[in-house]
């Protein structure tokens, strides 16, 4: 496979993140923990759980393919580098396979107390959002350290996503601040940004250096 077909693949699963992501990372939580009775609202739409398990496991199969081909994409690129980020990569996904089992747990009903299961899933999403903040960290040094043209300039945007991420994290375990709420909230819109930016790059081909020209 060519580098240009691997980006192109890459670009495509990194967009198709946007639709699972939302309804599995927030609106479906949201939903539970704004019902008068978290634990009576799980038990009466169960089908929520599937759901959410669905997505669970279609966003790690999308994580899994793109941790490979952005391995391949970068290796050429900066061998060290692209090995970190695609261990980070791999990482967040067994946070996420840990994940899938505590709904799976909900399903087939371990204990009386679903909620338990899901402030779980939550903390532990936090747990790989920690960690994806460094894997971010890592793309943006390569797009700023590599890529010549004005795409460059999403490495930037990369990092400011990367503190997002990790004030949105400390917040949620340590601060429970509403100023570093706010703060993270401005800063997760550049994640937001960075990680469209980063899919359109890879549409385009623009990920990576045109001095590297390799099908390995």
């Amino acid at each position: 496979m060519t580098q240009r077909k691997r980006s192109l693949i890459a670009g495509i699963l990194y967009l198709s993140l946007i639709i699972p992501g939302p309804f599995a990372f927030l609106l479906i939580p949201d939903m539970i923990y704004n019902a008068v009775d978290p634990n009576q609202y799980i038990l009466n739409n169960m089908y929520l759980i599937y759901i959410w398990l669905f997505l669970d496991v279609l966003i790690i199969g999308i994580e899994i393919a793109l941790a490979f081909l952005l391995l391949k994409l970068f290796l050429p690129v900066d061998r060290f580098l692209s090995q970190v980020a695609y261990v980070l990569r791999m990482i967040v996904v067994g946070v996420m396979i840990i994940n899938v089992v505590y709904l799976m747990l909900i399903l087939i009903g371990s204990g009386t107390n679903p909620i338990g299961f899901v402030d779980l899933h939550v903390d532990f999403t936090f747990v790989w959002q920690f960690v994806f903040s460094f894997h971010v960290l890592v793309l943006g040094i390569i797009m700023i350290k590599y890529v010549k043209t004005l795409w460059k300039y999403l490495g930037y945007i990369l990092i400011l996503g990367s503190v997002g991420y990790l004030i949105d994290v400390f917040n949620h375990f340590i601060l429970d601040s509403l100023f570093f709420t706010s703060v993270g909230n401005l800063l997760l819109i550049f994640v937001t940004l960075a990680e469209i930016g980063m899919g359109i790059a890879l549409l385009l081909n623009k990920a990576t250096p045109k001095t590297i020209n390799t099908s390995i």
